[in-house]
C-alpha cells in the first residue's frame, strides 16, 4: 500500500491544491518500508490527482481540501482523510496506529477545480 501527504519543510502542507510536494510512503504489515518526495509538477488543484495515481497512491492526508478534488480522488480510488496536520512522518504513524488526529472543516465547496 501508498500513502501520501501533502508535504512542505517536514510538515504536512495545508492545502492539498497548492501543495508543492508530496511525500509518498509505501507500507507493509502496517509497518513504513521506504518513503520519497515528488514535486507537483507545475499542477495543482484537482490535476494534481494524476501524479498520485502516477505513483499507484491508495490514501492522501492532507489538510485543506475541495469537494472538486475529493470527488476526483474518489473517482480515482484513493481514500482522502483530510483535516490532518503536523509532521508528516508522526501522522503516517499515528494513522497506521489508528490514532489520527483532524481538524474540523477541512473540506470546502471549490466549483473551479474542474481542470
Amino acid at each position: 500500500m501508498k500513502i501520501a501527504t501533502t508535504f512542505k519543510d517536514g510538515q504536512i502542507s495545508d492545502h492539498f491544491g497548492r501543495t508543492e510536494s508530496f511525500k509518498i510512503y509505501e507500507i507493509e504489515d502496517n509497518k513504513i518500508i521506504n518513503s520519497y518526495i515528488i514535486g507537483n509538477d507545475g499542477l495543482s488543484h484537482g490535476s494534481l490527482v494524476s501524479l498520485l495515481v502516477k505513483e499507484n497512491v491508495n490514501v492522501l492526508l492532507c489538510g485543506t481540501i475541495g469537494t472538486g478534488a475529493i470527488n476526483i480522488l474518489n473517482d480515482n480510488n484513493i481514500k482522502c482523510v483530510p483535516g490532518t496536520f503536523g509532521n508528516s512522518d508522526n501522522v503516517i504513524n499515528n494513522y497506521l496506529a489508528g490514532n489520527i488526529l483532524q481538524k474540523p472543516n477541512a473540506i470546502h465547496e471549490c466549483n473551479h477545480h474542474k481542470e
